[in-house]
């Protein structure tokens, strides 16, 4: 036993990552059953669009949420102390592990729709981290919608839309994918139960200081 992650009294993810809040790790779909959340790590980032090469460190973050996120997450407990409601006693976590992610855009979001279709399938809620403007959107929106009957909503909480029209080409380039301005018209154009209708847009918006 590894003396360090052998004094953790929660499972272990990989190394010395704990599960997410400590709770039982899922290592197949047949796992996932009798669990009412799984929570899933997408660990993929945009790469930087032309002319935005010097920016590239701020989306390296969404490949190292997912376990930074489980490593976090050990501080907390299910209490809410305003409702008086412990999550934990009543819902059932589990840790789905992360999706593989490949520099195949297509393998990938393949990759990401079968995991969360598997959760879709055992009743469990999706509970996604990672991912940026693509992997987090539109293949877990796929598999959600795949395993729901009647219409599905949307809410996004952007500054903007996301609704760049683009080519097959740049849609699922290797280099320079457009899923991070595209996805939201990627979804209503894609996915036939993605009601447009059901589609809302909540603004962030940014206070700024006069001094």
């Amino acid at each position: 036993m590894d003396p360090v992650t052998g004094m953790q009294p929660h499972p272990v993810f990989y190394g010395s990552v704990p599960s997410m809040f400590g709770k039982p790790i899922s290592e197949g779909p047949e796992d996932l059953r009798g669990f009412d959340i799984a929570y899933l790590g997408i660990p993929w980032s945009a790469p930087p669009s032309a002319g935005r090469s010097a920016s590239i460190a701020q989306f390296a973050g969404t490949t190292l949420t997912p376990n930074s996120m489980r490593t976090n997450s050990i501080k907390y407990g299910g209490y809410l102390p305003e409702l008086d409601v412990d999550v934990f006693e009543r819902f059932g976590f589990t840790d789905y592990g992360n999706v593989d992610i490949t520099f195949d855009v297509k393998r990938s979001w393949a990759n990401i729709e079968q995991k969360v279709a598997d959760i879709v399938a055992a009743s469990c809620m999706a509970f996604t981290m990672g991912g940026n403007g693509g992997g987090a959107s539109f293949p877990v929106l796929k598999a959600i919608a795949a395993g729901t009957p009647g219409q599905v909503a949307v809410v996004n909480f952007d500054a903007h839309g996301d609704n760049y029209i683009e080519s097959a080409e740049e849609r699922f380039s290797k280099r320079n994918p457009r899923w991070g301005s595209s996805w939201a018209r990627r979804i209503l154009d894609d996915i036939p139960n993605v009601d447009p209708k059901l589609l809302a847009l909540k603004n962030r918006v940014r206070l700024v200081s006069s001094g």
